[in-house]
């Protein structure tokens, strides 16, 4: 058995679309967005010192859930568990130091899932009226195992945090850091066991699972440094180079003169448009001045975006057939 055939069998080391973590922003997409709406919803959810008392806060609660739901619905259920694990929290910690029932959280939570909900499952009906293919299945066995290793593989960095710091914390701050692990193991648990089409998807909570972890990793990393002193520079940036260094690739590639991948194109006009000459380019033309603008162009998979460069939808059937 060669290490290349483990490699090949059992991907373990993560999908190339979260590792490195930093390629994902370096795109035009909109992940970052789904991502930066979890993180600003996770510091308002991990405020448990009487903020579930004040209607103002779930308002606030539930615009995040909203406008995560709407601008990013696949991100949506890790919303949705973010304010369940809070209520787990507060919960466990009401029945333990009061022995009451918090009523305020649960009519708090009930009030902005229901709401949320409701107006993401609207929006997400509208948006896949004509999909006609399931959108999510269970991952076969052999796919659940690989998945939870390379899981386990990627956040290894992250979860030493947790290791170092996470004792001081729970200490501390028992009830923000119970929410963010909590958080962190459900969407590694989606992960693993849902697929999400088409392609996997579901790579995307590792992002989010990435985000709660973020801040024990910070904490522990602060105070290593205060223990080696003036050598923390260095190693941190030791440290980012070798977690982080591919996601630059490209980018020196392209200054070198290296690599080809990116199309050429013309921005000088209203119209975005391949320059000519490049693969694509005068199939874009003709579509773009020559058909119906309600066309929808049938295609096989193509490593151009004909739906910009056409300005007509893009229909392309499953595995290009």
């Amino acid at each position: 058995m060669s290490p290349q055939w483990f490699l090949d069998s059992y991907p373990v080391w993560g999908d190339t679309r979260y590792t490195p973590w930093i390629r994902k922003f370096g795109v035009f997409a909109g992940t970052a967005l789904g991502i930066a709406l979890v993180a600003a919803l996770a510091a308002v959810v991990v405020r448990t010192r009487d903020a579930g008392r004040s209607w103002s806060y779930w308002f606030l609660v539930g615009a995040l859930l909203v406008a995560l739901g709407l601008s990013y619905s696949i991100l949506f259920p890790v919303g949705v568990i973010l304010v369940g694990a809070r209520l787990l929290v507060m919960l466990v910690r009401s029945l333990r130091i009061t022995h009451h029932v918090p009523v305020d959280e649960i009519l708090g939570s009930a009030a902005v899932l229901i709401v949320s909900g409701l107006v993401v499952v609207m929006w997400v009906n509208i948006v896949t009226v004509d999909r006609v293919s399931t959108a999510i299945a269970f991952s076969s066995l052999y796919q659940m195992k690989v998945k939870a290793v390379a899981s386990f593989v990627v956040l290894s960095p992250l979860l030493a945090g947790v290791a170092i710091s996470g004792p001081v914390l729970f200490r501390r701050h028992a009830g923000p850091a119970a929410i963010l692990l909590l958080v962190a193991a459900g969407c590694v648990v989606a992960h693993t066991i849902f697929d999400i089409r088409f392609r996997s998807n579901e790579y995307k909570y590792m992002f989010t699972a990435a985000v709660c972890l973020v801040p024990f990793a910070s904490i522990a990393w602060g105070e290593i440094a205060g223990r080696i002193g003036r050598a923390a520079w260095p190693v941190f940036a030791v440290i980012i180079l070798f977690l982080a260094g591919t996601a630059f690739r490209p980018m020196l590639e392209s200054v070198a003169g290296v690599a080809d991948r990116f199309p050429r194109v013309e921005v000088d006009e209203f119209t975005f448009r391949l320059a000519h000459g490049e693969r694509y380019a005068a199939v874009a033309e003709a579509i773009l001045n020559q058909s119906p603008v309600d066309s929808v162009l049938l295609t096989g998979s193509v490593d151009r975006d004909l739906v910009a460069v056409t300005q007509r939808p893009l229909y392309v059937p499953h595995d290009g057939r």
